[in-house]
């Protein structure tokens, strides 16, 4: 299902104007909440890796680079696991 999303929001990236947004021509919550989800996902599970999600890849890129964006980054980190006796 994670896929299948993906694949249609690398679509939408496909078909958005010049400016990259996702919707009009500026930035909106589409992007924000894309951005984020895609920069957690990037971090965590390295979907983009070997260039999949080109489009979908650069959209994460120009929101990540916003002031922003940058200074409210909080990297993903893996939870410690409880040991258990």
């Amino acid at each position: 299902q994670m896929l299948g999303a993906l694949q249609e929001l690398e679509a939408a990236c496909a078909r958005r104007g010049p400016s990259g947004w996702l919707v009009d021509d500026r930035l909106t919550q589409a992007d924000i909440t894309a951005g984020c989800m895609t920069t957690f996902l990037h971090e965590s599970l390295e979907v983009f890796a070997n260039g999949a999600l080109p489009r979908l890849a650069a959209h994460r890129e120009q929101c990540e680079a916003l002031p922003e964006f940058r200074a409210t980054h909080a990297p993903w980190f893996a939870p410690a696991m409880k040991k258990t006796p």
